[in-house]
C-alpha cells in the first residue's frame, strides 16, 4: 500500500479486486460473509473523544518536538518528482547545488 506508483499497489491494476481477495495476507477473510456484514471487526475504537485515547501512550505522552530541517538535504531533492502538485511553496528557494 505505501508503493509510491497507484497502478503497482495491492489493488492498483485492472484486476484490483481479484488480486486483494487472492492475496495471502487476506486468505482468511470470508468475502461472502463480511460483504454481508456478519463479520465483527477485531478492534472498535471509541468515538467523540479528543485525547488520544485510540493511540498508545507512548506516543501521546511524548512531547511535541519539531524536527529542523536540513538545507543540504532539501537542496539535493528533485524538485522535478514534485511537477504537477497544486501546491508550491513560494518561500522555497532552489540551492545553488540542485542546478547542477
Amino acid at each position: 500500500l505505501l508503493t509510491k506508483h497507484p497502478a503497482k499497489r495491492l489493488g492498483g491494476g485492472e484486476d484490483a479486486e481479484r488480486d486483494i481477495k487472492e492475496h495471502p495476507f487476506f486468505r482468511w477473510i470470508d468475502w461472502d460473509r463480511l460483504e454481508r456484514l456478519e463479520i465483527q471487526p477485531p478492534f472498535q475504537p471509541r468515538t467523540g473523544g479528543r485525547k488520544g485515547e485510540n493511540f498508545d501512550k507512548f506516543f501521546t505522552a511524548a512531547p511535541s518536538v519539531l524536527t529542523p530541517s536540513d538545507p543540504d538535504v532539501l537542496a539535493a531533492i528533485n524538485q522535478d518528482d514534485f511537477q504537477g502538485f497544486s501546491f508550491l511553496n513560494p518561500d522555497f528557494a532552489p540551492s545553488p547545488l540542485t542546478a547542477i
